[in-house]
């Protein structure tokens, strides 16, 4: 199991906080430590953003007349080599696929816990599509399962990946790698000392294409916590742990036969191979964004907004949000993605309350820094192809359309 060098790690922190000054910098230069390529990019390559245009290529949820168009919690959604478009929705039939121009053609599944069924006891619910050729697979992650359904919506097998051997912990795919899987396990540890923040071991693990537990690959900084005394409306409280706001967290993407991992320490992509060997580090030398004043209130405007009506409840939410302990800096990246073409994705991080973020795009062959879209922090993008964006596109009543945009990459 590999876990990143203590040389390499303390380098990763230092690039958040130096960036001299002098000549315009060239886009990007490589270097070799330690037998670990590190590329840092200056600038994009690009001399331009990239563009999607105005107007969508495709719809789907439009039509409230019609109930096959309605869309209720899309999950996740793919476009197979026909072009068809293929959506995981929250509601029968989950599965369904639509023509080029987003009109219905068919779907399949229903809750239930037989074969080309979604969901059993936990509920029903599809996490995760992505296409088979003609074919699209399933990710259910209550019952750690894959289904492929072929071009008719016909059920075609099924794959289970093994519960992991050390209680406590449970496998949350990250994609799927060669004929086999990746996923993480979360080590949960119980409650500190008050008002510390910790960071939990993340470890990541691959499974053979018999849904069989195949190596470990690499452990890493997990999810941040805090301890914190969480006041019951009898007056007693508890000691316990939470996720802080703003906190800096683990995101991971698997492509090109490799998993990408930022701990958020940094702006630092670490690139590895699925038996565990660190290749390189994917970097930009940018100064730590102060999180403001303004973004902590908005942040906790945004979640009373969401409280119940209940008055003690609310004050009891306004006095968690108030006590919570904010940091200085906000973390780099909010998620990555790979495209269908091997880029990978990176989305800036903003707070949840801005309006747009800004997605860095690298190539993972030589780690160059290749350009930028800036796209709506209210979409929920399903997938990027190499002349396309799709997702999830909220109108203003949030009723949900999904929408496919051509991609102009710049050059």
């Amino acid at each position: 199991m590999a876990k990143l060098p203590a040389a390499l790690l303390i380098a990763s922190s230092l690039v958040a906080t130096s960036c001299a000054e002098g000549p315009a910098p060239r886009p990007f230069s490589a270097r070799d430590s330690a037998g670990v390529r590190i590329v840092m990019s200056q600038a994009p390559v690009a001399s331009s953003p990239w563009t999607l245009d105005i107007l969508p290529s495709a719809e789907i949820g439009a039509d409230a007349s019609d109930t096959m168009q309605v869309l209720f919690r899309v999950s996740d959604g793919t476009v197979l080599e026909d072009g068809s478009i293929v959506l995981a929705t929250g509601a029968a039939p989950m599965l369904r696929w639509f023509d080029e121009q987003g009109q219905y053609v068919q779907g399949t599944g229903r809750q239930g816990g037989g074969p080309g069924e979604f969901g059993s006891a936990h509920g029903a619910r599809i996490q995760w599509l992505w296409p088979l050729g003609d074919s699209v697979a399933t990710w259910e992650h209550a019952e750690r399962r894959m289904q492929v359904f072929g071009p008719e919506a016909r059920y075609s097998r099924m794959l289970q990946l093994e519960p992991p051997t050390d209680p406590g912990s449970y496998p949350q795919l990250v994609g799927p790698i060669g004929e086999g899987f990746l996923a993480f396990l979360l080590e949960m540890r119980p409650p500190g000392v008050l008002g510390a923040v910790e960071r939990d071991p993340i470890r990541f693990v691959r499974y053979g294409p018999d849904g069989k537990f195949s190596n470990q690959v690499f452990e890493g900084l997990g999810y941040s916590y805090i301890t914190y005394l969480w006041k019951r409306p009898d007056g007693t409280e508890d000691k316990t742990r939470g996720r802080p706001p703003f906190s800096r967290n683990p995101v991971a993407a698997v492509g090109n036969e490799r998993l990408y991992f930022a701990d958020n320490e940094a702006y630092s992509i670490a690139v590895l191979t699925p038996e565990g060997t660190l290749q390189s580090f994917i970097r930009r030398p940018e100064l730590g964004r102060a999180l403001t004043t303004e973004m902590v209130e908005a942040y906790k405007a945004a979640s009373l907004a969401g409280a119940p009506e209940d008055p003690e409840v609310r004050r009891r939410w306004k006095e968690t949000l108030d006590d919570a302990v904010y940091p200085e800096y906000l973390p780099w990246i909010r998620q990555m993605l790979i495209d269908r073409i091997g880029m990978l994705w990176v989305q800036e991080y903003v707070p949840q309350t801005a309006l747009e973020a800004t997605w860095s795009v690298f190539d993972p062959s030589d780690g160059h820094w290749l350009g930028d879209i800036v796209l709506p922090m209210a979409w929920q993008v399903l997938e990027v192809g190499a002349d396309y964006v799709l997702a999830v596109v909220p109108d203003d009543f949030d009723v949900e359309r999904v929408r496919r945009y051509a991609l102009y990459r710049s050059k």
